[in-house]
């Protein structure tokens, strides 16, 4: 299992599979905004058992890539691979060349794999350098992503709810595990015409069970959330999971925003990877590798001394492909409330909001412009959206 980035469904980019070559790039070469791609999660099957997966070159049996971009797990057989030169494009507008693997199964979705560290705002496929490959590795991964709270949403400080876009640097939150903690790094994107990959989850107030969310929660499709149930705790023998929200469609009360309208997302960072009051649901904040926050500094990001890089591990079990599809059908069956268990501190039974306070005129300054006059790290360097 790996993590790739989808970034559609394109015609053949190997249209002859009498050779080992690509005969086709044009169908997948040009540039990709933060809004047309998608983090996923990839079982990639060996049928040789040598670790490695194969392509239908000289009428092979192809190996199968298994994956849920959204709509349902789907399984296809590889068609082919190939190594790409192009440029990845960061969040202060900064640009790498850099050499990346695109694979192409034969329904038509196409993935690349970057390398490792990078904060990805624009990726462009520039031109075939290598194929004629034999195989690639069934745990090809990357790790550059991002996952953020979409702007209006409320986040719990000692002060009260606050909407995201009015808190800076500096500013303090409240987190699950460890009580106050300060913000050490934030950054907001626009995406200017959503995809399937990039429009919100929306999750209706008391949709995840136990009266949560208190208020309509909007996230990225891959933010994750926190769960608490028995039937959680009986498949994955803990009953705190970490469930991306786009896995949570078909449950009453969740769905996607319309594809097309503009999303303005925000995320933040704290010393380490927290789980904080969003709505008043445990939701995460972002969760940097050691080699992504290693690239964050050397962009010219500010990256707080305290941050622990030490222990930047996920706070809590992040679950994943055929048993995370199973725990969802399993809840949906039963109906199910997905947090109806008390957690650890009996002091927050989950996560409490203060549902007196009156959020009227916390969204409406959420534009761009506001944004980058507000002081956020990120914006004021921009001077550009994605």
């Amino acid at each position: 299992m790996g993590t790739l980035i989808y970034i559609g469904n394109y015609a053949d980019m190997d249209v002859s599979e009498s050779n080992s070559t690509i005969d086709n790039e044009g169908a997948v070469t040009g540039s990709y905004s933060a809004g047309d791609m998608q983090n996923v999660e990839v079982d990639i099957s060996s049928n040789s058992g040598n670790g490695y997966a194969y392509d239908d070159d000289y009428g092979r049996t192809p190996d199968d890539f298994t994956y849920d971009v959204g709509n349902g797990e789907v399984s296809s057989g590889l068609d082919s691979e190939a190594r790409f030169a192009g440029t990845i494009t960061d969040g202060d507008g900064n640009t790498h060349s850099v050499t990346m693997s695109v694979y192409q199964t034969q329904n038509g979705d196409t993935f690349v794999k970057l390398p490792n560290g990078y904060d990805v705002s624009e990726v462009t496929i520039s031109h075939v350098v290598g194929d004629g490959y034999s195989g690639i590795w069934t745990s090809a991964s990357s790790d550059s992503t991002v996952v953020c709270f979409h702007v209006g949403t409320c986040i719990q400080t000692p002060g009260g709810p606050t909407a995201i876009e009015q808190l800076h640097i500096g500013d303090e939150v409240m987190t699950l595990d460890r009580g106050v903690q300060k913000i050490r790094w934030m950054d907001f994107w626009e995406v200017q015409h959503t995809t399937r990959v990039s429009a919100p989850i929306t999750i209706a107030p008391g949709a995840l069970g136990n009266g949560l969310p208190k208020r309509t929660l909007k996230v990225s499709p891959q933010h994750r959330i926190l769960i608490r149930s028995a039937i959680a705790a009986r498949m994955f023998d803990t009953e705190d999971v970490l469930v991306p929200a786009i896995q949570l469609l078909g449950f009453p009360g969740i769905a996607q925003q319309d594809i097309g309208p503009p999303a303005t997302y925000a995320h933040i960072m704290c010393a380490r990877h927290e789980l904080v009051n969003a709505e008043g649901v445990a939701a995460e904040t972002l969760l940097l590798a050691d080699q992504a926050i290693q690239t964050l500094q050397a962009t010219g990001k500010t990256i707080a001394p305290d941050v622990d890089m030490q222990n930047e591990r996920p706070v809590r079990a992040i679950q994943e492909g055929k048993r995370l599809t199973k725990w969802a059908e399993r809840h949906r069956k039963n109906a199910k409330p997905m947090i109806a268990v008390a957690g650890p501190n009996p002091d927050i039974p989950v996560m409490a909001m203060d549902a007196d306070v009156d959020m009227s005129g916390l969204l409406t300054r959420q534009t761009p412009a506001y944004l980058a006059k507000s002081g956020h790290l990120g914006l004021e360097t921009k001077g550009k959206t994605v």
